[in-house]
């Protein structure tokens, strides 16, 4: 038998008391063993990952740029140039948007204007493409645009994207605020 070296601690009455060693020499290496072949582990779900909050901080800090701009305004409840809280944003609106967060948040590597314009259709399903029709002072435009789904939507789906409830501020609002209302 080989000799062993008690810890630090052994001065300690609870150590001299409890002598773990000598309760692993006995027969406890054997009887740990048999409890845990005896365990039952039909009620643990091995595979499914336990949702805890720092798995959603992760999730969150591992979104890509575009992903994270949008979580951002879903955070706001307003769509960048949405003066009119209709919901509606025109495509290079957003991607200038989308460019200027960028720049602020200090990531180089932006998605040309082509690669982003599929962006928000994968993170909003009822995203609805059309021509805008905005009235100007000198006269009406037709932009490209986008009209979003609500508000409870789009966080909806924004849920389902990451896999994970998103804790959504209490004082936000339920539905798309003007522009220049926050």
């Amino acid at each position: 038998m080989r000799s062993r070296r008690a810890p630090p601690f052994a001065s300690s009455c609870e150590w001299r008391c409890c002598r773990p060693e000598k309760e692993l020499d006995n027969g406890g290496r054997e009887a740990l063993l048999r409890y845990l072949l005896d365990y039952d582990l039909s009620s643990i779900a091995l595979n499914e990952i336990p949702r805890t909050l720092a798995l959603a901080e992760q999730k969150i800090s591992s979104l890509a740029p575009e992903q994270h701009r949008w979580l951002d305004t879903l955070h706001r409840a307003s769509l960048p140039e949405d003066h009119l809280g209709a919901a509606e944003v025109e495509t290079e609106v957003l991607y200038a948007n989308y460019l200027a967060h960028l720049t602020r948040m200090g990531v180089t590597r932006k998605m040309s204007n082509t690669a982003f314009s599929e962006a928000p259709r994968r993170m909003v399903p009822g995203l609805y493409r059309k021509r805008l029709s905005i009235t100007t002072s000198s006269g009406i435009r037709r932009p490209d645009g986008y009209e979003f789904p609500t508000l409870k939507e789009c966080r909806r789906s924004f849920e389902r994207l990451i896999g994970d409830d998103a804790s959504w501020d209490e004082k936000a609002p339920d539905n798309w605020q003007e522009a220049n209302s926050k």
